[in-house]
């Protein structure tokens, strides 16, 4: 799975809003409350089959090292 999921955080502490990036490769990151609609840091916002999905890091720096055909 990948992409953003977007979830409330516990009403019961403190409620605020968690983007989850998921690269294709399963690592994951979080942003929590006004950064919640911010890539990451280093992560590369991509379009894969019409949609708008997210790659992180390793899995971008590996994409620019592949001959281009």
């Amino acid at each position: 799975m990948s992409g953003v999921t977007v979830r409330i955080g516990s009403a019961d502490t403190f409620p605020y809003v968690v983007s989850v990036y998921v690269c294709r490769c399963g690592r994951s990151a979080e942003q929590h409350g006004s950064h919640a609609g911010e890539n990451p840091a280093g992560w590369v916002p991509i379009e894969q089959d019409g949609e708008r999905d997210h790659m992180c890091p390793i899995c971008a720096a590996w994409m620019e090292e592949q001959p281009r055909s």
